[in-house]
């Protein structure tokens, strides 16, 4: 009996090579024994909703798009409260999710990867009533990931997150917030925070490889505040790109599992590059083992 697969696509991801690619995708699905439902994504959320409307009984939940679309999908088999494992087929523009796993970026190599994968499970965070499976980011630099024009990504790839990111640097400015990270209270102004559970964060901010477990129940939590002396910059610099961060006072590297945020009305945070709503309140906490992942 054929095993059956929702295939959802977001057609206009990264450089929209999926609708070239979409009919060997779903023949090497179909190859390993996959009755292959297509649902096609229009608008932002809508694979959340397609996995609420058609994801009950299926054996495999599959998303072709961005970190964005996964993180959707992947909302969408929470919500419903499904017992099901996911696919991803990286097509957007930095696909940080598929370098964090392993997880080819060729896309017929994905399909392979996962018509031929076994189930692993790895830790997803959950923020507010959302989710997010790589990191949570608030600040300078993470803007890019949700407001660049999908156009310019595609033409530009990730140099278009560097020209928007020009554009925050102009206007750099701090944001005051408290948190409690397994109630140990932390308070500052900041330029940038993220928690993540990924070695990279939007190809710019790289963690060392053994600190990062993505199976430990924990979040790297990283603060930045904002540089007074040209020093100060230097010190910043240095230590996000020798990965050092005990080089420079101005940035802050712990880990936890719950944290909870007295967030400004007006700070809005990236979920896996897709805008938050503003909440003045915020808990985020590390599901363990949560996503399962077919790989």
């Amino acid at each position: 009996m054929d095993k059956k697969m929702l295939l959802i696509i977001n057609p206009v991801a990264g450089r929209k090579l999926i609708q070239k690619m979409i009919l060997p995708v779903v023949r090497r699905f179909m190859d390993a024994g996959y009755l292959v439902s297509l649902c096609v994504t229009g608008k932002k959320k809508e694979a959340t909703e397609l996995v609420r409307q058609h994801g009950a009984g299926v054996d495999l939940i599959v998303a072709a798009g961005g970190d964005g679309t996964l993180n959707e999908a992947v909302a969408g088999i929470i919500y419903e409260g499904l017992d099901v494992p996911v696919g991803y087929l990286p097509c957007g523009t930095v696909n940080v999710f598929a370098a964090a796993q392993g997880i080819p970026t060729e896309i017929l190599a994905a399909a392979e990867a996962v018509a031929g994968g076994t189930v692993r499970s790895v830790d997803l965070g959950s923020f507010n009533d959302r989710f997010f499976t790589t990191s949570a980011s608030f600040g300078a630099f993470t803007r890019a990931s949700y407001s660049t024009d999908q156009e310019l990504k595609n033409h530009l790839g990730y140099g278009a997150y560097i020209l928007d990111s020009a554009n925050d640097l102009s206007k750099l400015r701090t944001w005051p917030v408290r948190m409690e990270l397994d109630g140990t209270p932390l308070e500052g102004e900041y330029i940038f925070g993220s928690i993540s559970n990924t070695q990279s964060i939007v190809g710019v901010i790289h963690f060392p490889p053994a600190l990062v477990d993505v199976c430990d129940g924990k979040f790297e939590v990283l603060l930045v505040k904002k540089p007074q002396t040209l020093t100060d910059w230097q010190q910043i610099i240095y230590a996000l790109l020798s990965k050092d961060y005990n080089s420079s006072p101005l940035i802050t590297l712990r880990q936890a599992s719950h944290i909870l945020v007295d967030n400004p009305e007006d700070l809005i945070w990236s979920l896996d590059g897709e805008g938050s709503e503003p909440s003045g309140r915020i808990e985020i906490q590390a599901l363990p083992g949560a996503l399962h992942l077919q790989l």
